[in-house]
């Protein structure tokens, strides 16, 4: 029986001390390799890089004695221990662009002050290597593992996670999984994901070029603006994960707000301003659809790109609404407010919200509150994981409070999806020994 106060944590502490050097050497393996999913590439399924980063990853994987998989190159599997009862552990390997504003090369891992600074190394890279230094750890202990545990490992989940609508069909779900990309301690809800576009029923003439953010979950940091009247404008944001827009500033939204103050814009001067109150909020209250429940909070709305072809304004959004806001009408009050202002709405994609209860859900607290040493709950939130497509799923870490007051970022800096991403490797290993402790009670558990 496994017990809390065994000499294995020690053991296990001990044992990620010991291998502090590799692991991080391993998470800038993968930070090195630029790893945007894309469709669009000729390499399929989702391009070079994610080729790139999945096959380093599995190599890792097979280096250390564990069998691996590779389905297509959209996801791949690293597995450890036999039974009937199976567990899974989702990680992602790719990530959004860089973006601009960096301090910090974003694809070399740079160590500074206890961080690690790059592109991935909290989404989701670094928790990759925690998961595989868990499973590693496990085997080079020898610890009792009566279960099969899988980390399978994603490459299109920033990009609308067709990747699990592949797995979904091809595989057995395994009797239980937490996906590790998140805070601590259990997420076991999130808010509905839906992407919209909007654009100009009639052409801008006004405006002969018009550009601004990089990817569908990310808050610009700059947008520009080329109007027939030869004036160029460009403004500045502070980026970040559209699911937490806290204290953010859209470029884009600033840029719109400056166009609609344009007085030989004419008929369509109304059109850019609304879009500028749109923009620079994120509430969606300008739209009409501010809400929010007591489980999962508020919506929050977010304008996420924007660009002008053929004449025509095109504007995307990203909103995360509560489980309790209907998607139609939501849909509905948005489409009646756009025409007013002459603009058309399309839906790009919708990922329902999910709220799960698991008995196994207990297993992860208790092993966060042994090695926390403080208590655990669950709680919901706006970001997207895999567990959202995933039955018996929760999202469970690695996420820990850090203090990133001695890098002395500047302000908007060291965030997943923003500049200067950051991961504290010391919180990282934290988290590596959750894992661990994790996998050890569910194998009591099921045993």
């Amino acid at each position: 029986m496994y017990r809390e106060n065994m000499m294995e944590n020690q053991r296990i502490h001990e044992w990620f001390l010991a291998h502090k050097e590799e692991m991080v050497y391993d998470i800038q393996r993968l930070v090195s390799i630029k790893s945007v999913s894309s469709k669009n590439e000729a390499v399929p399924p989702y391009g070079a890089g994610c080729r790139a980063v999945l096959d380093e990853m599995l190599k890792l994987g097979s280096s250390y004695g564990f069998s691996t998989e590779n389905n297509a190159y959209h996801y791949g599997k690293i597995r450890w221990g036999t039974g009937e009862k199976s567990l899974g552990v989702w990680n992602h390997l790719d990530v959004v662009e860089e973006g601009g504003g960096w301090s910090f090369p974003p694809y070399k891992g740079v160590l500074h002050k206890g961080f690690m600074i790059g592109r991935g190394v909290q989404d989701n890279k670094g928790p990759a290597i925690a998961v595989l230094y868990a499973l590693r750890c496990i085997k080079e202990l020898k610890l009792p593992l009566n279960i099969q545990v899988e980390q399978l490992l994603g490459c299109n989940e920033e990009q609308g996670m067709e990747d699990i609508d592949v797995f979904l069909k091809a595989e057995k779900i395994p009797d239980f999984s937490f996906v590790a990309d998140c805070s601590f301690p259990v997420c076991n809800g999130e808010k509905g994901i839906c992407e919209l576009e909007l654009f100009s029923e009639e052409k801008i003439t006004e405006v002969l070029e018009l550009c601004g953010g990089e990817s569908s979950n990310s808050i610009p940091s700059k947008a520009r603006a080329v109007l027939s009247s030869r004036e160029e404008i460009e403004t500045r944001g502070r980026s970040g994960h559209v699911a937490f827009p806290g204290e953010m500033v859209n470029a884009l939204g600033e840029l719109f707000t400056l166009l609609g103050q344009k007085d030989y814009m004419g008929y369509h001067q109304k059109t850019l301003d609304f879009l500028g109150r749109v923009g620079r909020e994120s509430s969606g209250e300008t739209l009409g659809i501010a809400w929010k429940d007591e489980t999962f909070g508020a919506l929050t709305c977010v304008m996420t790109k924007g660009d002008i072809r053929q004449g025509r304004l095109h504007v995307f959004l990203n909103i995360r609404y509560p489980h309790s806001w209907n998607y139609q009408e939501m849909l509905g009050k948005i489409r009646d407010k756009v025409m007013k202002y002459g603009l058309s709405l399309k839906e790009i994609r919708n990922s329902p919200s999910y709220l799960e209860e698991n008995e196994n859900i207990d297993k992860l607290l208790q092993a966060y509150e042994a090695i926390m040493e403080e208590k655990g709950y669950t709680y919901t939130m706006g970001g997207g994981t895999y567990a959202r497509k995933l039955p018996n799923t929760v999202a469970f870490g690695p996420g820990l409070p850090a203090d990133l007051s001695a890098i002395n970022f500047p302000e908007g800096h060291g965030d997943c999806h923003g500049p200067d991403e950051a991961q504290s490797i010391d919180r990282l290993i934290t988290a590596g020994r959750i894992y661990v402790d994790s996998i050890l009670r569910l194998n009591t558990s099921w045993s």
